[in-house]
């Protein structure tokens, strides 16, 4: 990979993870209806604005949001045959 090329994706993955930490700090303007709404807690919140800005959601890159011990994992149903 050229040196443009790894600086260019050094940037965007520092922009993604910049707007995600704003993301994530917005959550404590929410109101506690509102985090009920988006199924978070209070503390959830708190611990999402607290992460450093390297650390990304996993829903940004295909998982689960890493605090929902409750959510379910996907499962693929094999192709009937």
């Amino acid at each position: 990979m050229s040196l443009s090329r790894s600086l260019a994706a050094l940037y965007r993955f520092l922009s993604a993870c910049a707007a995600d930490a704003r993301s994530r700090r917005a959550l404590l303007t929410l109101d506690d209806r509102l985090l009920r709404d988006i199924g978070i807690t209070r503390a959830e919140a708190r611990r999402a604005a607290e992460r450093p800005l390297w650390m990304r959601t996993r829903s940004r890159m295909g998982g689960e949001f890493p605090d929902r011990r409750h959510a379910r994992p996907s499962v693929r149903k094999a192709p009937a045959g």
